[in-house]
């Protein structure tokens, strides 16, 4: 073995060691410190407000009091242009922390997937889904994804699939809501834009066949238990 060899093998080894116990670290000062995300509202029409292109299509602003608005990570920029009932939804954690940076005062909650990555500023804004928990050999303790999701499962502990907004789908349940309206959620580039605006924050490569495989999944449970699904 060169000493090159062993050099990257050891920085390799020092990392995993600093997440896995960060993860452990940051999993106890949530279940004891973190803000837990507990609801007992219903509204008829959730709206899930995604960053995609086609947002710059979506012209209401307006909303019933019955309806709830559900940003999903960096579309809260543009939430004070909307006049409903509203809250924040994230599943990432690294989106979690570029969201700080719009010092908006409506309700942020996280279902957490990477633990390692929490820190005191995410900790103090939002409320959490704290999820059930499994060991990955690369990030320590994260979120469980649940791969046979039941209806009565979606929104609880347990990842619904890839992303905030498949996530964000999942958790619209809780509202036991009639419809659900989904805007700005393109599932790819168009015109060559990833999203409806430029923000401040990682322009990471985004699994776009995954979101929409595990969307229509989460899709499916949801229409098959008499909850409308629209595209606007």
């Amino acid at each position: 073995m060169t000493k090159a060899l062993l050099i990257m093998l050891l920085k390799k080894l020092i990392k995993l060691i600093f997440r896995y116990s960060k993860s452990v670290f940051w999993y106890f000062v949530l279940k004891i410190f973190g803000k837990k995300f507990k609801t007992n509202k219903k509204f008829r029409t959730v709206y899930i407000i995604c960053p995609g292109p086609s947002l710059n299509n979506f012209k209401k602003r307006k909303f019933e009091d019955n309806c709830l608005c559900i940003f999903i990570n960096h579309s809260l920029k543009i939430s004070n242009e909307f006049d409903c009932n509203k809250i924040l939804f994230t599943g990432d954690t690294t989106r979690a922390n570029e969201i700080l940076q719009y010092k908006s005062e409506i309700e942020h909650i996280i279902l957490i997937g990477h633990f390692f990555q929490l820190n005191f500023n995410v900790l103090r804004k939002f409320k959490f889904i704290i999820p059930d928990i499994t060991f990955s050999n690369e990030y320590g303790i994260i979120g469980k994804q649940n791969n046979n999701l039941k209806f009565d499962d979606l929104g609880k502990s347990t990842g619904a699939g890839f992303g905030s907004f498949v996530n964000g789908l999942s958790f619209s349940v809780r509202f036991k809501p009639d419809i659900i309206k989904i805007v700005g959620s393109d599932f790819g580039v168009k015109n060559g834009e990833k999203y409806s605006f430029k923000f401040d924050g990682k322009d990471s490569n985004v699994h776009f066949d995954l979101i929409k495989k595990d969307y229509l999944k989460i899709k499916s449970i949801i229409e098959r238990n008499n909850i409308i699904i629209e595209n606007c």
